[in-house]
C-alpha cells in the first residue's frame, strides 16, 4: 500500500510554467502539470509566496492551469505543489525578465528556459544547453565562417594580382626577345622611347667603323706615294 501510494503521488509533477508572458501578466501566466497516471486533484494546490490556488477535478496527461490575476513574481520566484502540507513538486528559485513567448520547461533534473511547448512535450535541447546559448554559438560559427570567406577572398585577390604581374613580366622579356628593344613608360622618365644596343650590335658597329678607317688610311698612304 505505502509502494503503492508513493508511485501515484510521485508521478504527478510541475512541468513547464510561464511567468512572464508578453504582454500583461494578469490573466496570462499559466502552470503546466504532468502525469502518466490520472490523478485525482483534490486536495492539491498551487502556491508561490503568499499566492495559493485550490485544484479540483481528475486528469492524465499534461493539464493547463491559467490564474485570473497576477500569481507568479518574475524574480526570486518558487512554485511548489502541494497536497495538504506536503510538498509534492517545487522549481527551483527562477527569474524571467524577459516579457516574451518564452517557458521554463523541466528537462530531466534542470528547468531550461525554451520556446512555449505548452500542452505538448518539452522542447528539451539535446545537450542541455539553452536557446541563447545555441544563439551565441550558431553567431559565432556565422562570424567565422564570414571571416574565412573574407581571407579565401583576399588570398584569391593575391594570387590573381601575382599571377597577373608574372604575365605581365613574361610578355615582356617576349618582347625584349623579338624586338632587341626595352621600352620604359615610367612617367619620371623622357616619353620619347629609347633604344637599347647590346654588345653584340656594338662589336659589330666598331669592326666596321675600324674597316672604313683602315679604308680610309690605304687611300691617304697610296696618295702620299703618288706625290
Amino acid at each position: 500500500m505505502i509502494v503503492m501510494v508513493t508511485s501515484v503521488v510521485s508521478a504527478i509533477r510541475i512541468n513547464e510554467f510561464e511567468a512572464n508572458p508578453s504582454g500583461s501578466d494578469s490573466g496570462n501566466e499559466w502552470v503546466e502539470l504532468y502525469s502518466e497516471n490520472e490523478i485525482n486533484l483534490e486536495d492539491y494546490y498551487l502556491q508561490a509566496d503568499d499566492n495559493k490556488l485550490n485544484l479540483s477535478g481528475s486528469f492524465s496527461g499534461y493539464l493547463v492551469i491559467f490564474f485570473e490575476s497576477q500569481f507568479i513574481d518574475n524574480e526570486n520566484e518558487v512554485i511548489y505543489l502541494k497536497r495538504g502540507e506536503e510538498i509534492i513538486d517545487e522549481t527551483e528559485m527562477f527569474d524571467d525578465d524577459k516579457n516574451n513567448g518564452k517557458t521554463w520547461n523541466f528537462c530531466g533534473d534542470d528547468w531550461e528556459f525554451l520556446e512555449n511547448s505548452k500542452g505538448g512535450i518539452n522542447s528539451c535541447s539535446e545537450d542541455g544547453d539553452s536557446d541563447d546559448d545555441k544563439e551565441n554559438e550558431s553567431n559565432n560559427e556565422e562570424e567565422e565562417d564570414s571571416s574565412n570567406d573574407e581571407n579565401e577572398n583576399s588570398e584569391t585577390e593575391e594570387g590573381e594580382e601575382s599571377s597577373q604581374e608574372e604575365n605581365d613580366k613574361v610578355e615582356e622579356e617576349r618582347r625584349s626577345e623579338t624586338t632587341g628593344k626595352i621600352v620604359l613608360n615610367s612617367p619620371k622618365e623622357n616619353n620619347a622611347n629609347k633604344e637599347f644596343v647590346s654588345s653584340e650590335q656594338k662589336v659589330r658597329r666598331g669592326v666596321v667603323y675600324g674597316f672604313l678607317a683602315l679604308c680610309i688610311f690605304l687611300i691617304i698612304l697610296l696618295a702620299l706615294r703618288r706625290l
